[in-house]
């Protein structure tokens, strides 16, 4: 479905609770530089006991772009609350799962409107800016290599893949090999048809979150606040001390990212999130 924005639209996957269900809805936010499309299974396990709703970030998968190249993270934030308006009294108050990004996106939107999102969800969150991230936000915007050769698409494959080869990504060196092996040539592909429909935008979220100051920011959320990293995340060693600058918060640790882990794997962190968003102790 797409949603009429300000910027132009935003691209939404919704999908219906599985049998009638008295919980809030739950917004997934994905990643950068890809789509709603990495959160289908996710969707999928969630759906079971709510209604979900994947959103395309300004600028990646199938939404417009941003309104500038130059967007801070509570633009998007803003922008995101704007489109959830538009669907009605359904998303009078909801919860929100946000990964990398997603979750600094999540979280400006737990900043913004208190009363509309009622729990927070942020995955992989980490102490940044630093000194290695600064220079990496340099370097994400694929636009630039836009040519009759395609090599925008090439630098796209090569960094995805690189996504899962080295913790983090742009530290190519032995003691960096994440361990994980690759997804198939065909989950490749499709995961890499979303990079390439972002090479134009998508590095102003990915810059955004990339910049965005976690010490100083996740203290203003009111709300009950989950943090939660993978074992193979580059953010892992970082989960205690978000956890800690979280008013009402807690932290669950779970063993792959959403987007790579398999079924049972994705299947134990979602059933984790439900008991937490139920009031349960993850």
């Amino acid at each position: 479905m797409f949603i009429d924005v300000a910027e132009g639209q935003m691209h939404a996957r919704l999908t219906p609770a599985a049998t009638p269900s008295e919980h809030p809805p739950i917004v997934l936010l994905h990643a950068s530089p890809v789509s709603s499309r990495l959160m289908d299974r996710m969707a999928d396990h969630l759906a079971e006991t709510r209604m979900v709703i994947a959103i395309d970030t300004l600028g990646q998968g199938d939404s417009s772009p941003p309104r500038s190249m130059d967007e801070p993270i509570d633009y998007f934030a803003d922008a995101t609350l704007r489109a959830l308006a538009q669907l009605g009294e359904a998303f009078a108050e909801f919860d929100v799962f946000g990964t990398h990004t997603g979750g600094r996106i999540a979280a400006e939107m737990a900043i913004a409107a208190p009363g509309t999102v009622r729990c927070v969800i942020m995955d992989g969150m980490r102490r940044m800016p630093g000194e290695h991230y600064d220079s990496y936000a340099e370097r994400i915007d694929l636009s630039r290599h836009i040519d009759h050769d395609g090599t925008q698409f090439f630098k796209a494959w090569n960094k995805w893949r690189d996504e899962y080869l080295f913790v983090p990504p742009f530290r190519w060196s032995l003691e960096h090999l994440s361990g994980a092996p690759l997804p198939t040539a065909s989950e490749m592909h499709d995961a890499a048809v979303e990079v390439f429909k972002g090479i134009p935008f998508a590095h102003v979220a990915y810059r955004a979150a990339i910049r965005y100051r976690v010490d100083e920011r996740l203290p203003l959320i009111t709300q009950p606040a989950l943090a939660t990293c993978a074992l193979r995340d580059g953010g892992f060693t970082d989960l205690d001390y978000v956890g800690s600058l979280l008013r009402d918060g807690a932290i669950l640790a779970h063993g792959d990212r959403v987007e790579y882990a398999d079924d049972a794997g994705l299947q134990a962190f979602v059933h984790g999130l439900t008991h937490w968003l139920e009031g349960d102790a993850p």
